[in-house]
C-alpha cells in the first residue's frame, strides 16, 4: 500500500480540489472536515466562516434566525437611537434592555417613541394599557394599574418601567416587541414585559405595557430614554424575527 504524507494539498490551479474518483467515497480520518467556506454541487454558498468560528451568507434553507441588529451601552446619555438595520427584512423586531438604571432618584419611567424619517423626529400616535403584579417591604401586594403612564392616540413617549430610582438595585430588565414595524399598510401592535425594583422599594413580578402605534409609517428609528434623569447604566440590544 502506498502512503502519502502532505500537510498542505492544493489545486494545481484555480480554487477547486477535487478528491477522490467519481463514484468513490473519500474517508477522512476523525471525521475532521475543515473550510472557510462551504458550497453545493452547484456552487452556491450554504455558508462561510471567517476561521474564527463566526459565520455569515447563511443559506435560506435553515430556516428564519433571529438576528441581533445592534446593540448599544448605556453610560449616561439623555437618550440612545438605533437609526440603522430596521428593514423589511424582519416582520417583528425585539429590544432586549438589560440592567436599564436612571441617574434620577424622583420615580423616573423608561421610555421609547418610534421615528419614520430615520430619528429626525418623533411622535407616532399611540395608545397604551400598563399593568403589574408587585409585593413591597412592606408586605403589601396586589395586582393594579398605572393610568399616570398610559395614554390614548397621544404623541407622547410611551413608558413600561415606571418609578425607577437611582440606588444600584433599582434596575429594570424589559424585552419589547414591535409587530411588522416596516409595513405600510396596517398599524402597528407591540406588548412589553417587565421585571424591576422601583424607587419605591416595590418588586415587580411582572409588569405588562401593550397597545398600538397608530401609523402605517415604515418605522425605520426608536428611540429610548427616561421620563427624568439619564441613561445611567444597563444595555440595549435589537433583535430582528424574519
Amino acid at each position: 500500500m502506498t502512503k502519502i504524507y502532505a500537510d498542505t494539498i492544493e489545486p494545481a490551479s484555480g480554487t477547486t480540489l477535487t478528491i477522490g474518483e467519481s463514484g468513490a467515497n473519500t474517508v477522512l480520518p476523525g471525521n475532521d472536515l475543515r473550510a472557510n467556506v462551504v458550497q453545493d454541487l452547484g456552487g452556491n454558498a450554504i455558508f462561510t466562516s471567517n476561521g474564527s468560528g463566526v459565520l455569515s451568507g447563511l443559506n435560506s434553507a435553515f430556516g428564519s434566525p433571529i438576528v441581533l441588529i445592534e446593540s448599544q451601552t448605556c453610560g449616561g446619555e439623555s437618550s440612545l437611537e438605533f437609526t440603522s438595520g430596521i428593514t423589511s427584512d424582519y416582520k417583528a423586531l425585539m429590544f432586549s434592555c438589560i440592567s436599564m438604571e436612571t441617574s434620577d432618584d424622583t420615580y423616573s419611567h423608561l421610555q421609547f417613541q418610534v421615528s419614520s424619517d430615520g430619528g429626525s423626529s418623533y411622535g407616532k400616535l399611540a395608545t397604551t394599557g400598563f399593568w403589574r403584579s408587585y409585593r413591597n417591604s412592606s408586605g403589601v401586594y396586589g395586582p393594579s394599574t398605572d393610568n399616570t403612564v398610559t395614554q390614548y392616540n397621544s404623541t407622547n413617549f410611551i413608558s413600561m418601567a415606571e418609578g425607577m430610582g437611582a440606588d444600584a438595585a433599582e434596575a429594570a430588565h424589559v424585552e419589547l416587541l414591535i409587530y411588522n414595524a416596516s409595513g405600510t399598510t396596517y398599524t402597528k401592535g407591540f406588548r412589553a414585559t417587565v421585571a424591576m425594583e422601583n424607587s419605591g422599594n416595590t418588586s415587580y413580578k411582572h409588569g405588562f405595557t401593550g397597545g398600538w402605534l397608530d401609523t402605517t409609517d415604515d418605522i425605520d428609528a426608536i428611540k429610548w430614554q427616561y421620563s427624568s434623569g439619564n441613561l445611567a447604566s444597563g444595555k440595549i440590544k435589537l433583535y430582528g424575527f424574519k
